[in-house]
């Protein structure tokens, strides 16, 4: 079965090389890209694709803003696209608590020697967040959070 897969990042640079990448995997396929947030869930609710990479810096909905809409109104596995930098680590951990199945980070150096590296994690982490079990996923989110407020309160 092929994996249906939709690219949401505003840059074509990313959009172009994601999409080669993934079209490179025999059970990847590309259905569509957004250039925004706003793009990228109107594309979710229309063409419904397993598996969505969504990347966190981008106008009009970032992608944290993004994902929580995707979660709420139409959820798909979602793997973001993370940038480095000082709040990666807080991004990233934000997105687990929001619904993302995995997080990837961006590709610095898109000419670099290691795009076999990359372009391999990248298929592995589409295809493994395509059999994601969203429920399990909301379970996990919920106890996350009651495990917080237990805490909070003692």
């Amino acid at each position: 079965m092929t994996i249906r897969a939709l690219i949401v990042t505003d840059s074509a640079l990313i959009r172009k090389f994601l999409s080669d990448i993934l079209s490179q995997d025999p059970n990847l396929r590309v259905i569509g890209t957004a250039f925004n947030g706003k793009d990228g869930l109107e594309k979710i609710k229309k063409l419904k694709p397993d598996v969505v990479l969504l990347d966190n810096v981008m106008p009009i909905f970032d992608g944290l803003k993004t994902l929580a809409r995707v979660m709420k109104e139409c959820p798909t596995p979602v793997v973001m696209i993370s940038a480095p930098g000082e709040r990666a680590k807080e991004i990233t951990l934000t997105a687990f608590e929001y619904g993302a199945v995995d997080v990837i980070k961006k590709p610095e150096g898109i000419l670099s020697q290691r795009i076999p590296d990359i372009a391999e994690e990248i298929c592995r982490k589409t295809r493994a967040a395509a059999k994601a079990n969203l429920e399990n996923l909301e379970f996990m989110r919920n106890r996350r959070k009651n495990r917080t407020s237990i805490k909070e309160k003692n």
